[in-house]
């Protein structure tokens, strides 16, 4: 997965984009709860990964993406 992007679907605190990180560029986490995105940041930032993961605060189902991923993850995101 070397230098292949990733959309993780629903990252809530980015223990996959995290996990992910070092082996693929860029990690992309979308969710709605701004509190798990804190700490998926906070995850990226202790990790050294503040510039391979991007998080953002939004809805999936309507999130107007404005690039392609080669993979995408969508872990608990239909529980």
């Amino acid at each position: 997965m070397s230098g292949r992007s990733v959309v993780d679907i629903g990252c809530g605190p980015g223990h996959y984009s995290i996990a992910l990180a070092p082996r693929c560029v860029p990690v992309f986490g979308i969710d709605f709860a701004e509190s798990m995105l804190d700490i998926a940041r906070e995850g990226a930032r202790r990790g050294g990964f503040e510039a391979v993961c991007t998080f953002e605060k939004a809805d999936f189902i309507t999130y107007s993406f404005d690039r392609t991923f080669d993979y995408s993850i969508a872990m608990g995101f239909m529980d």
